[in-house]
């Protein structure tokens, strides 16, 4: 048995780096798109998506890659934010609202990157200990 390739804890780590790294990319594209007119501010509710994550480590693995082959590999993806105010060109972006996005999606990635670190050493210690 894989003790890294079957610990949901360090799956569910990799996947908050991941859709972290995703966020980060579309608030960077509304912060470079902030004076393109017409342009619509994007996100990803990562709380949202990390509980589907979640929910889909608690699958068995034949449940797990039933999913897998119906869903597209690069499923998470950054939706139109509703209820923004327009400004008179369209646009949509508010600098203050993504620089407190970016903030925040920063710290999480952070936090997930040192929750992976130590997940790693604590199973890097197991492993010593079982030779």
């Amino acid at each position: 048995m894989d003790p890294i390739r079957n610990d949901k804890t360090l799956q569910l780590l990799q996947a908050a780096l991941d859709v972290s790294a995703k966020r980060h990319a579309a608030i960077s594209s509304n912060l470079a798109n902030i004076d393109t007119p017409g342009y619509k501010a994007r996100d990803i509710d990562f709380n949202a998506v990390m509980a589907e994550i979640s929910e889909g480590l608690e699958q068995t693995p034949v449940e797990r890659a039933e999913r897998e082959r119906e869903a597209a590999t690069d499923w998470v993806h950054a939706d139109e934010v509703p209820n923004l105010v327009e400004k008179f060109d369209g646009n949509n972006v508010d600098l203050d609202r993504e620089m407190a996005n970016m903030a925040a999606n920063s710290g999480q990635y952070r936090l997930a990157n040192q929750l992976l670190q130590m997940r790693m050493r604590l199973i890097h210690e197991q492993l010593r200990s079982n030779v």
